[in-house]
């Protein structure tokens, strides 16, 4: 997992220099990078909300879009 994602931040900075210019890719993906912890806790609230939903309310979910449906149904 820490080589594929090496590999992805080597993609994204160089994708970054390639669009933004180095000055500013280098200030931009620090401000990426700093990011990351907070979509990490948004991504498992919004995890726990619709298992929350599904459970306590399934006749709101339903149906329930497929990405959703492969993570919630229990076959991960």
């Amino acid at each position: 997992v820490q080589k594929l994602q090496g590999l992805f931040f080597q993609s994204l900075y160089c994708y970054m220099r390639m669009h933004r210019g180095a000055e500013l890719a280098d200030a931009m993906f620090v401000d990426v990078l700093r990011l990351l912890p907070l979509l990490h806790v948004i991504n498992e609230e919004h995890c726990k909300t619709l298992n929350n939903m599904k459970m306590t309310m399934p006749e709101v979910v339903q149906p329930m879009p497929e990405l959703h449906h492969e993570v919630f149904d229990g076959q991960l």
